[in-house]
């Protein structure tokens, strides 16, 4: 099933393959199957059975390699050379055996950017700084006095935003879960990151934050572990199940996958 329900929904720079390169990859395929299915034929027509089980092994070898390299890719050897790629709707994901039926599309990775790779580094504000007051704007020489007003700067607790390779992902909230196919629970948010090498859990990170905007990260007993890199460039693993506090400029590795947190100030100006 290659279908996408929404194309804003695709990430910004890709593109829908086209007719051409789908029906390519698709006779490319066809075109492999039929080749060892006549060699096959032509062996039981020899009456040799050892090139009748070479044949049958490598016509068996080819469906599985396809298989195996469609559900840890989305590209068969057709789409391979024909630079088609089949991701799932829900996460850019290949979508694998399991959800072969679940909503995706095709696509065009020689064209235009291969929804699996990380995007560019979204540049960002930097946090307001504490005390600082609005911007200041100079009114025309001409222009009558302007009625002095008094401002105070109500601040309220920072907003916390999620960063994943780069891309801001939301603000983390009470906190987010992060994995292959998460599932929401509690106050947490459900993320799910494209797993193209299959080197994440289904529930693999988790963040949270607390009352005094302290920002917390816990490994989800993940199988290949998280890696914390400090921003003076120290590494370690992250203990399973237990949290360990972050801040800017820390990167935590999941699988292929940086992920990264920035506080952003919200402020409201009131007048009086």
């Amino acid at each position: 099933m290659s279908r996408i329900d929404n194309a804003a929904r695709r990430p910004a720079g890709t593109s829908r393959a086209r007719v051409g390169q789908v029906a390519g990859g698709i006779v490319v395929d066809l075109a492999g199957l039929v080749a060892l299915a006549g060699l096959v034929a032509l062996a039981s027509a020899s009456g040799n059975a050892d090139l009748v089980i070479l044949a049958v092994l490598a016509l068996a070898a080819f469906v599985v390699g396809q298989l195996r390299t469609w559900s840890r890719t989305g590209r068969s050897l057709g789409y391979l050379l024909t630079g088609v790629r089949q991701v799932a709707t829900a996460d850019g994901a290949p979508p694998g055996l399991t959800r072969a039926l679940a909503p995706s599309w095709l696509a065009d990775v020689r064209h235009a950017r291969d929804p699996v790779e990380p995007v560019a580094i979204v540049p960002l504000l930097p946090p307001v700084a504490p005390g600082s007051a609005p911007p200041a704007f100079a009114a025309p020489a001409d222009a009558a006095e302007p009625e002095v007003v008094i401002a105070d700067a109500v601040r309220s607790a920072p907003r916390v935003l999620l960063i994943i390779d780069g891309a801001v992902s939301g603000a983390i909230g009470t906190g987010v879960v992060l994995g292959r196919n998460p599932t929401a629970s509690g106050g947490e948010r459900a993320v799910a990151v494209a797993d193209i090498r299959r080197e994440i859990s289904k529930a693999h990170l988790a963040l949270r934050t607390d009352a005094d905007g302290r920002i917390w990260a816990v490994d989800r007993q993940s199988t290949n572990g998280s890696t914390l890199t400090r921003a003076d460039g120290v590494s370690a693993q992250l203990p399973p199940g237990a949290e360990v506090e972050i801040g800017p400029g820390d990167v935590v590795r999941i699988g292929s996958h940086a992920i990264s947190v920035q506080s952003v100030d919200d402020v409201r100006v009131a007048a009086r």
